[in-house]
C-alpha cells in the first residue's frame, strides 16, 4: 500500500470520527430545543380541551373584561371594611354559571389601556380588576387552575397532578430539525478535509521525479 492510499482510508476514518462526535454536539445542542417542541405541543394539546375551549378566546375574554364592578366572596365573619376602604386582593369568585372559581387582580394604571382617553397629569385613576386566573370544578382534563395575562390569553396551567405548564413559544423548524444534521456533516468535512490536504502534501514530497 503506497502512502498515497493509506492517507485517503486515515481521512476516511477520521471524518466518520468526526461524524460522530458532530452527533454528540448536535444531540447536546438540540436536546433542549426538543423539550421545548414536546412542551409546546403538549400546551396545544391541552388548549383543545372541552374545558380551555369553554374557559379561554375571544368569547371569554369579552365576558371576563377588565373593571371596577368585581364582586368578590367574603367570609360572611369577618366585618365589612369601613367606607372609603375595600378589600383589593386577593378577590375570589365563586360563578355557578362559570362552573368554578375566578381569581381577580388589581391592574396597576400603567397596564390600563389608555389609547382612547390618555390621562393628564393629577387625573385620578380608578382602581381596575382584570381576570388572573379560574379555577374550574374538576374535570376529566385534569386541569386545576388556568393563567391569563392582561389580554385573557392563557399563559400557564395548573394540573390535577401538581404540574405546572408555561406558554412556550415553538422553536423554528430548520433550527429544531435541519441544523442538527449539519453537525455530523461539518464534523466529517472537517477532519477529512484537514486529511486530504495532509495528504495533498505529503505525496507532494514523495512524488518520484520524471527525467
Amino acid at each position: 500500500m503506497n502512502l498515497k492510499e493509506g492517507l485517503r482510508r486515515a481521512g476516511i476514518v477520521l471524518g466518520v470520527l468526526g461524524a460522530c462526535a458532530g452527533c454528540v454536539l448536535a444531540y447536546a445542542d438540540a436536546a433542549p430545543l426538543w423539550r421545548t417542541w414536546g412542551e409546546y405541543k403538549r400546551f396545544q394539546a391541552l388548549l383543545g380541551t372541552p374545558t380551555l375551549r369553554r374557559a379561554s378566546g375571544a368569547d371569554w375574554s369579552a365576558k371576563h373584561s377588565p373593571g371596577a364592578d368585581k364582586w368578590c366572596d367574603v367570609d360572611p365573619s369577618v366585618k365589612p371594611p369601613p367606607p372609603g376602604y375595600r378589600i383589593i386582593d386577593p378577590c375570589y369568585e365563586t360563578n355557578a354559571g362559570e362552573k368554578g372559581k375566578l381569581h381577580w387582580i388589581e391592574m396597576p394604571p400603567w397596564e390600563q389601556d389608555w389609547s382612547k382617553h390618555p390621562p393628564v397629569p393629577g387625573q385620578v385613576v380608578n382602581t381596575v380588576m382584570r381576570l388572573e386566573s379560574f379555577a374550574p370544578d374538576p374535570n376529566g382534563d385534569g386541569i386545576d387552575v388556568i393563567h391569563y395575562d392582561i389580554k385573557g390569553v392563557v399563559t400557564s396551567l395548573e394540573l390535577s397532578t401538581g404540574e405546572k405548564i408555561e406558554r412556550l413559544q415553538s422553536p423554528p423548524f430548520l433550527r429544531l430539525f435541519v441544523v442538527p444534521l449539519l453537525f455530523p456533516l461539518a464534523g466529517f468535512m472537517l477532519l477529512w478535509g484537514a486529511m486530504k490536504s495532509i495528504a495533498l502534501v505529503a505525496t507532494g514530497f514523495t512524488a518520484s521525479r520524471v527525467i
